[in-house]
């Protein structure tokens, strides 16, 4: 159930987000899309984990925590919940996924009815589906802004996968806030979705490149500052959260809407368009970053010392994830910006792509000499077919009683003329 699970979140995530590309020829109204998917997404997020709270919150009515007991907490040992109350949390849990699911499929009816997809567009988008699927990867693979755009989606997606699943251990754990997770990951969320917004009309005024490299800049010393928060202190903790939402709601925007920039650059030189198989490679990438951070988290506990099931955890385990959920994230970061500078798809190149779309779909505009040339030839070529008409004409008009060569095809295409 769970692989049939991820398997349909991703068919979800690859058609939704090539839907984008079918909605409009032009790259700012598909820029412009993205940021509102992207601010979505970021709604969709903190809806989700809001209405999850708040219903199992209604059923977990003992509030059981199994670290109250000061024996059991000295003892490093756990107790139990009774049956009752499992079955309680149980339901809460059954009620949440059913309404989420519920909202899920409402979105999708919506998606459905509601969008029209740019048929013209999407007809030269599915040209060329004889093509082998290990050749047409490799040809999105090695074509060279891709490459250059998979190692900044991995550079950007990695921090953030880390910042999402370990910071909230190194809450619990590094700074002792246990009761201030929810609250800290909500502020962090708000901060994004609050910073999309502005952050789409900043894109929309200097390009991607730029502004994207001051956004990663930005998630560096917000990064480093989580390693010398002090601990139990809650006010840091939210400023920097807020730091944290504003800088790296970046990465949910703007690679995407560089991958339509690349889309299109392929298009022009290869004549023909790979919306899907682009957005299906650099998913599976983000799906990558993902596994790799869950695995990173789950080395850095290893390394912590950390015990499973014990109430108190030793304090090399917060300080393993205060170096993993700082450092790395600030390397990566780093990283991210060399990589978006040797990005080869800049604004000038970005409007020479525009222009040679524009071009070859209009091609009477394109080459206007051309177009006239092959107009004159074609009415010397009209001019010459009408000459010899005449001619036979005249020589079966010189002696009516015999046609001298000149059929009735002839005869009747002259009458016609």
């Amino acid at each position: 159930c769970v692989f049939f699970l991820y398997i349909c979140i991703q068919a979800l995530s690859i058609s939704s987000r090539a839907l984008v590309a079918f909605l409009s020829p032009d790259s700012q109204d598909r820029d412009s899309a993205t940021v509102y998917r992207g601010l979505f997404v970021l709604l969709g997020i903190v809806t989700g984990l809001a209405i999850h709270g708040q219903i199992v919150a209604l059923y977990d009515k003992v509030g059981f925590d199994p670290c109250d007991n000061s024996t059991n907490s000295i003892n490093n040992t756990n107790s139990t919940m009774d049956s009752t109350s499992l079955a309680e949390v149980k339901a809460g849990y059954l009620i949440s996924a059913g309404v989420l699911a519920g909202m899920t499929l409402l979105c999708i009816l919506g998606l459905v009815t509601g969008t029209t997809e740019r048929r013209d567009i999407s007809k030269t988008s599915q040209q060329d589906h004889d093509q082998p699927l290990v050749s047409t990867i490799w040809a999105v693979m090695t074509f060279r802004p891709n490459v250059f755009l998979l190692l900044i989606c991995f550079s950007v997606a990695l921090p953030l996968s880390i910042l999402l699943g370990a910071s909230v251990l190194y809450v619990q754990y590094g700074l002792h806030l246990p009761d201030q997770v929810q609250n800290a990951m909500l502020v962090l969320m708000v901060s994004a979705v609050v910073s999309i917004l502005p952050m789409g009309k900043v894109v929309a005024r200097f390009g991607k490149r730029i502004p994207f490299i001051c956004y990663q800049l930005a998630l560096i010393p917000a990064t480093l500052a989580l390693l010398f928060l002090p601990v139990r202190s809650l006010a840091p903790l939210f400023v920097v959260s807020v730091f944290l939402g504003c800088s790296g709601a970046a990465a949910f925007f703007i690679p995407w809407a560089m991958l339509n920039d690349v889309v299109d650059a392929y298009s022009l030189q290869a004549g023909r368009r790979m919306d899907t198989v682009f957005f299906s490679v650099a998913l599976s990438v983000q799906s990558l970053t993902t596994t790799l951070g869950l695995g990173l988290t789950t080395i850095a506990l290893e390394i912590g010392g950390y015990q499973t099931g014990a109430c108190v955890q030793p304090d090399s385990v917060g300080t393993s994830l205060g170096i993993l959920v700082s450092v790395f994230p600030a390397a990566f970061s780093l990283l991210a910006v060399w990589l978006i500078w040797m990005y080869p798809i800049t604004e000038d190149r970005k409007k020479e792509i525009k222009e040679g779309l524009e071009n070859r779909n209009t091609p009477d505009k394109a080459d206007p000499i051309r177009t006239m040339s092959e107009t004159l030839a074609a009415k010397d070529q009209q001019m010459s077919s009408l000459s010899d008409v005449t001619y036979k004409t005249t020589s079966c008009y010189e002696k009516p009683c015999v046609f001298h060569g000149c059929d009735k095809t002839d005869i009747i295409f002259t009458l016609q003329l």
